[in-house]
C-alpha cells in the first residue's frame, strides 16, 4: 500500500513540525493531496513544504489555508511554484497575503505551467493586486479556476478607473488577453462591485467567451449594472457562462433586473442558449419583478435551475405570473427548468394553484420548492 492522500488539518505543527514534514514530504514518491491548512506555518516551514512537493513531482492538490505566512512567505512560494509541473490545485485563502503577496502570486502563476485552481479567499488583497491575479490567470496556459472571494471592497469607480480597468479590460475589453484565456470560473464574493464598476465589469463580460461559472454573490450591485447585466446575457453572441449567482444584490430593488432582462429581450432577436442555472436569491423581488422574469426567461432555452429563494415579496402575483415558465412545452426554443425553487418567498393557495396548473402542462420540471 502506498500513502496518496494526506491530511493534516489543525494539528497544530507550528513551524518546527512544518519543516520536519516537508523533509517527509520529499520522500514520498506516490503523495497526491496534502491539506496543512490551519497550523501556524510561517514563512520558512511554507517554502519548504512547497520546495519539496515540486521535489516530489506528484502532488496534485496542496491546501495551506488559514496559515498567516504573509508576503514573506509567498515570496518563499515563486522558485517551488514556478518549477512545479504536477501541481493542479492550491488554496491560500486567510494567509494575510496583502498586496505584497498578491503580487508575487501573480508572477507565479505567470510562470507556473500546471496550476489551473487558485483559492485566494479572505486575503486583504486591495483591487490593484486584484488586477494583477486577474491579467495573470487571464495569461496563463493552465489556469481555470480563480477566487477572489471577500478581499478588500472594491472602490468607487470614480478615482479608481484605471485600477478598475486593470481588473475588468483581461475579461473581455482586452482582445488579445481574452481570446487566448483558459478561464472557466470566476468567483468574487463580498469584493463591493457595484455602481459604475459593476456597469464595466459588465460590459467586459459581454466580450467574454471563456467563463462558464461566476460568482458575484453579496456585492449590493442593485440598480446601476442592471441593464449591461441583461445586455450581456442576452446579446453576448459568443458567452459561454452556464452558471450565475447573483444572491443577495438587491437586485430586484425598483424591479431593476427584471425590468432590465424584460427589455433586452422584448428587442432583440437573439436568445441565451448557454445558461443553465441562475441564483437570484434574497434580491428584494417583488411580485411584478417575478412575473417579468418569467416573460424575460422564456427564451432562454438552455436554463435548467432557477433559485429564487428568500425573496419574500413575490408572492401569489409573482408565482402566477412565474408559471408561465413551466407553460411553454410546445414553444420552440423555450426553456425547460428543471428546479424552481421558491423558498420562503409567501407564495400562498392562489399561486400553488396556478405553478400546478402549469405543472399539468410540463415535462421537464422534477424540483420544485414551496417549504
Amino acid at each position: 500500500r502506498v500513502l496518496t492522500r494526506l491530511s493534516l488539518r489543525s494539528s497544530a505543527l507550528g513551524e518546527q513540525g512544518g519543516l520536519s514534514l516537508a523533509a517527509a514530504v520529499q520522500q514520498c514518491k506516490s503523495l497526491r493531496y496534502l491539506d496543512l491548512s490551519d497550523n501556524s506555518l510561517g514563512p520558512q516551514a511554507v517554502t519548504k513544504v512547497v520546495h519539496a512537493i515540486e521535489h516530489c513531482g506528484n502532488v496534485t492538490s496542496l491546501d495551506l489555508s488559514r496559515n498567516g505566512f504573509g508576503g514573506a512567505g509567498a515570496h518563499g512560494l515563486v522558485e517551488g511554484l514556478a518549477a512545479s509541473t504536477s501541481l493542479r490545485e492550491m488554496n491560500l485563502a486567510r494567509t494575510e497575503l496583502g498586496l505584497d503577496g498578491a503580487e508575487v502570486i501573480a508572477e507565479c502563476i505567470m510562470r507556473n505551467a500546471s496550476l489551473t485552481r487558485l483559492d485566494l479567499t479572505q486575503n486583504d488583497i486591495p483591487l490593484k493586486g486584484a488586477g494583477d491575479l486577474m491579467r495573470a490567470a487571464a495569461l496563463s496556459r493552465t489556469m481555470k479556476a480563480l477566487i477572489l472571494d471577500h478581499n478588500q471592497p472594491w472602490p468607487s469607480y470614480e478615482g479608481s478607473e484605471v485600477l478598475a480597468h486593470a481588473f475588468v479590460d483581461p475579461i473581455g475589453c482586452d482582445r488579445a488577453a481574452a481570446s487566448q484565456t483558459r478561464l472557466e470560473a470566476l468567483s468574487l464574493k463580498r469584493c463591493n462591485i457595484r455602481s459604475t464598476a459593476a456597469v464595466r465589469f459588465f460590459s467586459a463580460l459581454s466580450h467574454n467567451v471563456s467563463i462558464r461559472q461566476l460568482n458575484l454573490a453579496w456585492n449590493g450591485i442593485r440598480r446601476t449594472g442592471a441593464e449591461e447585466l441583461a445586455q450581456a446575457l442576452v446579446r453576448a453572441a459568443g458567452s459561454a457562462l452556464e452558471e450565475l449567482d447573483l444572491r443577495d444584490n438587491l437586485l430586484g430593488q425598483q424591479d431593476a433586473l427584471p425590468e432590465a432582462l424584460y427589455q433586452v429581450c422584448t428587442q432583440t432577436s437573439h436568445m441565451n442558449r448557454r445558461l443553465r442555472v441562475l441564483h437570484l436569491a434574497n434580491n428584494g423581488l417583488t411580485a411584478r419583478g417575478a412575473s417579468l422574469l418569467g416573460e424575460g426567461l422564456i427564451g432562454f432555452e438552455a436554463l435548467e435551475e432557477l433559485l429564487l429563494y428568500h425573496n419574500a415579496e413575490i408572492g401569489d402575483a409573482g408565482a402566477e405570473g412565474l408559471a408561465k415558465l413551466l407553460s411553454h412545452r410546445t414553444t420552440p426554443g423555450a426553456c425547460r427548468l428543471r428546479r424552481l425553487n421558491l423558498a420562503a418567498c409567501g407564495v400562498g393557495d392562489v399561486g400553488c394553484r396556478a405553478l400546478a396548473a402549469a405543472l399539468g402542462r410540463n415535462e421537464s420540471l422534477t424540483d420544485l420548492d414551496l417549504s
